[in-house]
């Protein structure tokens, strides 16, 4: 399961709620290995669907892409 919460929110106060939880921060700012797992992580060379040929740096320019394809 996977939940979301504020990053304003002390890890202390969430674990609390969670104790099994993994707090995974995916913000470009995040500190630990995480962080590739967020929209702005440069991947490189990641096709874009419907579009052949077309390859983006990261999955928030997919999105980008995709919706200049009308």
């Amino acid at each position: 399961m996977i939940i979301t919460e504020s990053k304003r929110k002390k890890p202390a106060t969430i674990l609390k709620k969670y104790p099994d939880a993994i707090l995974a921060d995916v913000t470009s700012g995040a500190k630990d290995g995480f962080v590739k797992l967020g929209p702005f992580y440069p991947h490189y060379g990641i096709p874009v669907p419907f579009s052949e040929g077309y390859t983006v740096t990261c999955v928030e320019a997919i999105w980008q892409r995709l919706s200049d394809v009308r």
